[in-house]
This record gives C-alpha cells, structure tokens and sequence, in this order.
C-alpha cells in the first residue's frame, strides 16, 4: 500500500486533524489518508510542512507560536497517536 499521510492545520500549538471536529469525539476512521505520491503533487512548496517524525510535528507546532498564519502539515499515518495525545491535550487546557 505505501507510505500514507493525513492532514491537519496548525495554529497557535494547536492541532486541527482534518476530519475530526474541533470539540471532538477522536474517531480515526474519519481521518483521511492520502498516499505519499499523491501528497507530493498536493504539497505546496514553501507552504505545507511533511511531518515523517515527532520532531518533525513538533517543530511545526512550535513555529505555530510566532503569529504565522495558519500552517497545513501532512502527518505519517505512524504519528496518529502522537496526534491523537497531543490534540487532546490542548482541549484539556481550555
């Protein structure tokens, strides 16, 4: 099947998987997951991020800090649950 990403926006150390509401519930199966070749072509140069690591995720969620506007990052499917903690996390600091 290949290597598989999904999308979420960042902005202000939060994260906003797409497919999955704002207030929630987390339900994995509304996330969508597009191949690596197809991320390639939809990538924005300078624009979007790719996440391959939990370094990588962080270092856009701290960049999310500096006022930038909104920032689109495409996730590996092997972070999910790293993303799934982190996004709960910051509903529980609301």
């Amino acid at each position: 099947m290949g290597t598989r990403f999904f999308a979420a926006t960042v902005m202000a150390r939060r994260l906003y998987p797409e497919g999955i509401g704002e207030g929630g519930p987390w339900d994995s199966q509304r996330l969508v997951y597009w191949a690596e070749e197809a991320v390639r072509i939809a990538l924005r140069q300078g624009v979007d991020r790719l996440a391959w690591t939990v370094d990588d995720l962080e270092v856009v969620i701290r960049s999310s800090e500096r006022k930038l506007p909104a920032i689109r990052v495409w996730i590996h499917e092997g972070l999910e649950e790293r993303v799934r903690a982190l996004w709960q996390q910051s509903r529980s600091v609301d």
